[in-house]
């Protein structure tokens, strides 16, 4: 058995996690919790969570369900606010790790039975209002792409993550925008032979072949738990050929425990019985069904 699921267990105090919402803290039970059942307590409540994530230019959205929470705590939760979800294991200060920071979208409560109710929060990656963004503005002769793209990144309201582009080309005639900020970003990255990705707040314009370093080597040591061929989606396709033009790559999927620093085009190294080497992140999601905190990603080789 891994080195780390072991841990876990023998400590006894498992897996947590935190929504933070309104200066308030709403924390999970630990796994021997949630494994024996109990929904809510003083040591915290039920909760799961569902955060996919792909490599496209649109927003992530997620789900957390809390269970259990009084109707003074639902009060708290409201739309458009800002929501944070972290997770960790044992010891939880010293292991917490940011899944997502975003905004309330939609919130819904339900009944499961007499006793039992359910609150479903739907949140957005702090990105999800950037396609409906709109600009007028106008751009001297010779300014160059990257130098328009920092400058839209900016009026979307997001941050540059990074901007490394194939080409850097001088708009020798100037530029002039005016309608949504979405499309005429995605015709800048074109411009510059580039991909666009934005993730977590943050919009990155990559060379095709780059990816995102994230530190992470995943083995059986430190939560590794599967690597195997899977069946890629044509929207993995056509990313994967950007950086292995002519080819058709094999496409893995890679289950772990929760590791939150993988992400949309993470690159990150693979040391498992079976496969090894570098490896980047087409989609996945960070999930917590109640009982197992993991991570699923398709991968290709980086």
């Amino acid at each position: 058995m891994a080195k780390r699921v072991e841990e876990f267990r023998v400590e006894g105090g498992g897996w947590r996690s935190l929504v933070t919402v309104g200066g308030k803290e709403f924390f999970s039970k630990d796994q021997v919790q949630a494994n024996r059942g109990v929904l809510s307590d003083d040591a915290g409540y039920l909760t799961r969570f569902h955060i996919p994530f792909d490599v496209s230019s649109d927003s992530n959205v997620g789900e957390i369900k809390i269970y259990n929470l009084s109707a003074e705590n639902v009060a708290v939760f409201k739309r458009n606010q800002p929501v944070r979800l972290e997770a960790g294991y044992h010891p939880f200060e010293k292991h917490r790790e940011l899944v997502l920071d975003g905004v309330i979208e939609d919130l819904i409560v339900e009944p499961l039975d007499k006793v039992t109710r359910v609150l479903t929060i739907q949140m957005g990656d702090a990105t999800d209002r950037w396609p409906v963004r709109t600009t007028t503005r106008a751009f001297g002769p010779g300014v160059l792409a990257s130098v328009v793209a920092r400058d839209l990144i900016a009026a979307a309201g997001l941050a540059v993550g990074k901007i490394d582009p194939t080409v850097d080309p001088v708009y020798r005639k100037g530029l002039s925008l005016v309608g949504a900020i979405r499309p005429e970003l995605e015709t800048v990255a074109k411009d510059m032979h580039s991909k666009l990705h934005v993730s977590r707040g943050k919009v990155y314009i990559l060379r095709p072949d780059k990816g995102i370093p994230s530190g992470v080597t995943l083995s059986a040591e430190n939560g590794l738990l599967a690597a195997q061929p899977a069946m890629a989606l044509p929207s993995d396709f056509q990313y994967v050929e950007d950086w292995h033009p002519g080819e058709k790559p094999q496409v893995y999927e890679v289950r772990a425990l929760l590791t939150p620093k993988l992400w949309a085009d993470s690159e990150f190294d693979l040391d498992g019985c079976n496969l090894q080497g570098k490896f980047r992140v087409v989609a996945g999601s960070h999930d917590c069904t109640g009982r197992d905190f993991l991570t699923t990603v398709r991968v290709a080789e980086a």
